[in-house]
């Protein structure tokens, strides 16, 4: 948005499944613009008012959760249905709020500002009858423990008992306390489970027995994990912690003596701002780890054998947070072992190391697959090394290890773990990045993997099926054995394969991450193979004819064969034909001409071992003789159409064979040009295959009259195989005056082009539409420009009107200065240089808010195409610039249109004549022969009569229209036995020939589509048959009518005059 934009604001009323906006429904939840799961958006502004169903109720509304930049973003609610009575103006933490408004509704406002958005709130909307005492509000809950935790609430009116509800997330409330007559107020709550999310509802006993307050809640709650609980951060285990968090938990065994131990599987939390600390005891005065970044394991040490965790988290960025295990047990025989480590994973196992903090020289391990409940007992057992290298395991496997310590004598100390870890996948295995199939890799990782063949001789084969990586600054590299000597890819960034070469049949991986952007990394597959595979990566088609085809293998292995099955699309493998071949390229042959084959190709390597079959590979043959029209070079329409346009074509031949000597022809709107082949339309050079060549036609076509044409051209092979792209169709315009634009369909007519930031409008002051814009700097240039126009009269003049008005009201005139200039500049070259033609320097303007009409001759260029632009160029101030009734009159006529009504009998003056004009300019004019000056004459006699109408330019143009008796009023069709006109069509005489079924007064005229008589009229009296010739030698080639009039009706039958 630039700083000239105007701003808006936006009431929004929206619907969400299980959300409201705008519409109170008793019982919804009332969230965000986000949702319950969403983030709001940055600059909203919003306000809902919440009225009750039934009248007397009132609206409470709870928020349950609030999460706002507490900075810039106001949540704001008010009693009542306006802004009149604030309840409270920035809403940061739940809350609840009844209206006390005398219609019983609550109004909450939003504003938001341009950054930062958070996850905004959810509250529940409930509406009860007024309670005979004052609702408790701000109820609260803190200070959780592991059975419970501290609910606290406001209350006015004198009520000093009170029931509570609390019950488990999720679980309906019943209206029935399971708490009664609590007068303490904070209350401890202390029947709940470790770990587990509450709610808590709360009622005031009045005064009058069994008369109590609306239940107010829930308020929400957690109590803390204990010994054998998860200990998550915020956002549990699925989601992410919040910002500006600032939390302390201290955690103490069940039974006096034991210890706790928090083995922290999972850390991921921002390094350089959120600070994770734990510390020994009930306090903050043992630090173990002031800042905790990684899985590591804490035991309580102190008498009370418990551990306090503190957390504090910035206002920006936030992470996945942590996951621990809490377990309590008796102090061990000696000292736990600490920081279980996971280092050099292979396909089979890793090394697994520990800190020992006694003087324990053997231990016992518990390795278990991941998900799989460990047992307590070991594994292996007197393990005396430190790192242990691991073998047992499956490949591409994630497994957790356990330690525990060997105290000498028999006991041991407690058990510590799980640290995960995954092995190497091996062959078979798919192979991802250290994110998994499902996650982005993390910043900094510095990861290598080698792969080896289970079997000796065989070698591996990677795949990368998918590739994202920061292609900047992160780097994927695969090196040739079981080092980094002998570089194959440096920098992998897409799909592609790699086979080992070395001796050992390896290949090795490298992955370097930088300190920012994650992506999804990779996923590949690991083969093992005797014979290397062709990946379908490195086969292609090429040369594909009518009967024939080339296969195209890219490898590197040097003998070997190929063996290919093709058949048609859709064939069942081990029914096609079989074609072997060797080296890098099989020819296919026997083909049929455009028809759809798919093939499978199986490599054989030297020692005759098969590699895995691949594909289907699918192509299409082409025809052997196909020639088509792709294109139509000449006339265009850039530069206008004229007369004596040449007709160039492009010729090209998608066909296997060379083509030469065969017709070719055009037409424009559906008449063929006249082409004279073979003289004429008769190409002689030679296409060879995939080839373009271009044609003229000797025969060129006039362009003599604006409008649009339909130009055809076709090839008349008739060897051709395929005639789907023989025609080429381009339709052109030729425009040319008159022309009139007054832009009022609202939009910029196509044939127009305007300038950037020129818009149809009618705003600012304006009563119709205009184009408009708004000049001011930067934005200094309004431009309209005209298609190629063509030819120039030397009477034709352009006219506009324009406007310069205040910015942006469009009310006051503008004084313009000096460099505020209007102009029209003119083309001869299609727009390569424009020439000036009219210029009105902004001194030269008079202030006006109404239209002023500009006129510019155009006779100078008298026979010439041009191409015409409007310009306004800005020197100073800020102001718009309007322009309408763009004209450029030429007067051919206005093609008027007459409707007659005829008179009843010959001394009537019932008759109607109604005029219109087929063109021209609004407003019009009317005179007719006596002076009158409208388009409806009534009351007339038989008779000829002439009307003169004018333009608003003052084309012109005459009419002569005859109202003629209609007699009688019987049905014609019963009155007619026959009835032929011959020859028809006529270069100039044509005999009519009527039978009538009974004798008739009858009368004969012709009149052309106008309704205008171009002849005698023929009045015959009492006649039953009429063989009258008729004379059109004196008519100008057309359509005409022939009128016949008899016993109240007429009928008409089409003549067509030639040449």
């Amino acid at each position: 948005m630039s700083w000239k934009s105007t701003l808006t604001l936006f009431a929004i009323c929206a619907c969400f499944a299980g959300q409201l906006f705008g519409q109170t429904n008793c019982g919804d939840t009332f969230t965000d613009s986000g949702g319950a799961n969403g983030n709001y958006l940055n600059n909203e502004t919003m306000t809902w008012t919440f009225c009750p169903d039934t009248p007397g109720d009132l609206v409470t509304l709870n928020f349950t959760a609030v999460s706002v930049e507490t900075c810039c973003d106001d949540l704001s609610v008010y009693s009542g249905s306006n802004t009149n009575n604030p309840l409270e103006l920035d809403l940061e933490a739940p809350d609840v709020f009844t209206s006390a408004a005398s219609d019983g509704c609550l109004t909450v406002t939003w504003d938001s500002d341009g950054s930062v958005v958070l996850a905004g709130w959810v509250a529940t909307v409930s509406c009860a009858a007024p309670p005979p005492c004052p609702n408790p509000t701000m109820l609260l809950a803190s200070n959780a423990t592991t059975t419970g935790a501290t609910i606290a609430w406001s209350q006015v009116g004198g009520v000093a008992t009170w029931d509570l509800e609390i019950i488990p997330t999720g679980t309906m409330p019943t209206g029935t306390p399971n708490i009664t007559a609590v007068t303490a107020n904070p209350y401890l709550w202390t029947g709940g489970e470790t770990g587990t999310e509450y709610q808590a509802f709360v009622r005031g006993h009045c005064g009058t027995p069994g008369e109590f307050t609306n239940w107010v809640g829930p308020v929400l709650f957690r109590t803390n994990p204990a010994c054998g609980d998860f200990f998550y951060d915020s956002g549990g285990p699925n989601g992410n912690y919040l910002n500006n968090e600032l939390n302390t938990w201290t955690f103490c065994p069940d039974n006096p003596g034991d210890q706790v131990t928090l083995n922290f599987t999972a850390v991921d939390v921002e390094t350089c701002c959120d600070d994770l600390a734990v510390y020994n005891g009930t306090g903050t005065t043992m630090p173990l780890n002031a800042d905790l970044q990684a899985p590591a394991s804490f035991t309580g040490t102190t008498a009370n054998g418990c551990l306090t965790v503190t957390w504090d988290s910035d206002g920006s960025v936030v992470r996945t947070g942590w996951a621990a295990l809490i377990s309590c047990n008796p102090p061990p025989a000696c000292p736990n072992p600490t920081l279980l480590l996971v280092s050099a994973p292979t396909t089979v196992g890793a090394t697994l190391a520990w800190t020992e903090n006694g003087g324990a020289t053997a231990w016992d391990l518990e390795i278990v697959p991941l998900g799989s409940m460990p047992t307590g007992m070991p594994t292996l057992v007197g393990v005396m090394a430190n790192p242990y290298t691991w073998t047992g395991a499956d490949s591409g496997t994630t497994y957790e290890f356990y330690v525990r310590a060997q105290c000498g004598g028999g006991p041991t100390s407690n058990w510590v773990g799980p640290r995960s870890f995954t092995t190497i996948p091996g062959c078979g295995d798919s192979f991802f990045d250290p994110g998994g199939p499902n996650g982005q890799y993390a910043n900094n990782a510095l990861v290598t993997y080698t792969f080896c063949p289970d079997e000796p001789g065989d070698i591996v084969v990677i795949e990368f099926l998918m590739v994202d990586v920061e292609l900047c600054c992160d780097d994927l590299s695969v090196y040739n054995g079981t080092g980094t000597g002998d570089p194959i890819d440096l920098d992998v960034e897409s799909p592609g394969a790699f086979i080992s070469t070395a001796p050992d049949g390896c290949l090795t991986v490298v992955f370097d991450a930088d300190g920012s952007v994650q992506r999804d990394g990779w996923e590949a597959v690991i083969t093992c193979t005797p014979c290397p595979p062709v990946f379908n990566q490195n086969v292609s088609i090429a040369n594909i004819g009518a009967v024939r085809a080339d296969v195209l293998i890219e490898t590197s292995i040097v003998g070997g064969s190929y063996i290919i099955e093709i058949d048609t699309a859709g064939f069942t493998p081990g029914t096609g034909r079989i074609i072997t071949g060797t080296g890098t390229a099989v020819t296919l042959t026997g083909l049929t001409e455009n028809t759809d084959y798919e093939f499978y190709l199986t490599f054989i390597c030297p020692d005759g071992q098969e590699a895995p079959v691949l594909g289907p590979f699918n192509f299409t043959t082409i025809f052997a003789n196909d020639i088509g029209i792709t294109g139509i070079i000449a006339p265009t329409a850039e530069c206008g159409l004229g007369l004596g346009e040449p007709i160039r074509v492009a010729i090209s031949n998608f066909g296997a064979n060379p083509q030469s000597l065969f017709p070719l022809n055009f037409s424009v709107n559906g008449v063929l040009a006249g082409v004279s082949q073979p003289q004429d339309g008769f190409f002689t050079g030679i296409i060879s295959r995939d080839s373009t060549e271009i044609f003229e036609f000797d025969a060129n076509y006039d362009f003599a009259t604006s409008g649009e044409y339909i130009i055809q051209v076709w090839t008349e092979m008739g060897t051709d195989s395929n005639i789907e792209n023989d025609t080429f169709t381009v339709v052109l315009t030729r425009f040319a005056p008159p022309l009139f634009e007054d832009f009022e369909s609202g939009v910029l007519p196509a044939y127009l082009t305007a300038g950037p930031g020129n818009n149809v409008t009618n705003l600012h002051g304006n009563t119709s539409f205009v184009l408009g814009a708004n000049l001011f700097s930067p934005f200094t240039q309004f431009r309209l420009d005209f298609p190629v126009l063509g030819a120039m009269e030397a009477t034709d003049t352009l006219f506009f009107d324009y406007r310069y008005t205040n910015w942006p009201a469009g009310t006051v005139a503008t004084t313009l200065q000096a460099g505020d200039i209007l102009s029209v500049l003119v083309s001869i070259d299609c727009g390569e240089t424009y020439e000036l033609a009219f210029i009105q320097a902004g001194t030269a303007h008079e202030p006006s808010v109404d239209l002023r009409t500009i006129a510019v001759p155009l006779g100078v260029y008298e026979g010439l195409n041009v191409k015409i632009r409007i310009q306004g160029v800005h020197g100073n101030g800020d102001y718009w610039l309007d322009l309408d009734n763009v004209n450029l009159p030429r007067c051919n006529g206005l093609g008027i249109t007459a409707q007659v009504r005829e008179v009843s009998t010959p001394a009537a003056s019932d008759g109607e004549i109604s005029v219109a004009p087929a063109s021209g300019v609004e407003p019009f004019t009317y005179l007719w022969e006596d002076g009158s000056m409208e388009p409806l004459r009534t009351g007339l006699a038989p008779g000829d009569y002439s009307v003169t109408v004018t333009d608003r330019f003052g084309c012109s143009d005459a009419l002569t229209v005859t109202v003629d008796v209609m007699v009688g009023n019987t049905n014609l069709p019963e009155v007619i036995r026959a009835l032929q006109l011959a020859p028809n069509p006529t270069k100039g005489w044509s005999n009519l020939t009527v039978d009538f079924n009974e004798s008739v007064d009858a009368r004969v005229d012709i009149v052309n589509l106008l309704g205008q008589r171009v002849g005698p009229g023929y009045l015959l009296e009492n006649v039953t048959r009429i063989n009258q010739p008729l004379d059109l030698s004196q008519v100008p080639a057309g359509i005409y009518l022939v009128r016949i009039q008899a016993a109240g009706q007429a009928t008409s039958l089409k003549v067509v005059k030639t040449q």
